[in-house]
């Protein structure tokens, strides 16, 4: 993908997103392994008297075992803060993956009931489609672990599987920022994406994470899968 000096519009079968010039993108399917080494070859930039190839060969290492980790949980996309921007980097990334659903209760319902039970959530509705945010916390860790392992019994998942998903869980908790977007009026193509940013918590630390969730706001408002990613194309 070339940079260029707008966001640009990501299109793709399965997902669509309007992206910052200086992110990058690792879609899950077929081109998976080539963009994990594209994010490598930007998230580790050329210094002199570094080995390179063997540095960016870990990272890209590192990168794909975690996504292939999540490949079987529904993984759409990462988003990466490939270059800094001012020279600062933020570490900041975003995980796409649909919103699990819940039988018998409608996506907008089940979003709007995990709200009250947080203070700290955003909700912003723009365009017929709403967009919540919590400050990932114990507590919505465990919703969505309720959440996830109820559908896992109910389908007959062994032990194994449950495990594997509780660590992929885990990420929440560990996350700046959670989301559920999607339209109230429909039951279909809800996303949920995990936000995350590494800053120390200083001062200049606490402003940059709250401009870069400024930005996630802005990315998950694109946000488009499925069906509804299907008709912008």
């Amino acid at each position: 993908m070339t940079d260029n000096l707008v966001p640009r519009n990501v299109s793709h079968a399965n997902i669509a997103l309007l992206l910052p010039p200086w992110w990058g993108i690792v879609l899950a399917g077929e081109s998976m392994r080539q963009d994990v080494g594209l994010a490598a070859s930007r998230l580790v930039p050329e210094a002199p008297g570094t080995d390179l190839r063997t540095l960016r060969a870990r990272a890209a290492t590192q990168i794909l075992g975690s996504l292939q980790g999540m490949v079987q949980y529904g993984l759409l996309a990462w988003l990466y803060e490939a270059e800094p921007l001012s020279d600062i980097r933020t570490g900041a990334s975003l995980v796409v993956l649909p919103m699990p659903s819940v039988e018998g209760v409608r996506p907008i319902d089940a979003v709007l009931a995990l709200a009250t039970q947080e203070d700290d959530v955003h909700v912003a509705e723009e365009k017929g489609r709403v967009v919540v945010r919590f400050s990932s916390s114990e507590t919505i860790g465990q919703e969505l672990q309720d959440m996830f392992l109820a559908q896992l019994e109910e389908a007959g998942q062994d032990q194994d599987d449950k495990e594997r998903m509780l660590s992929v869980l885990a990420a929440a908790k560990g996350a700046q920022a959670l989301y559920f977007a999607g339209d109230p009026e429909s039951d279909q193509d809800w996303v949920c994406v995990l936000g995350m940013v590494a800053v120390p918590d200083t001062e200049i630390g606490v402003e940059l994470r709250e401009a870069v969730i400024e930005l996630f706001d802005q990315i998950v408002r694109s946000v488009r899968i499925g069906q509804e990613a299907a008709a912008l194309g």
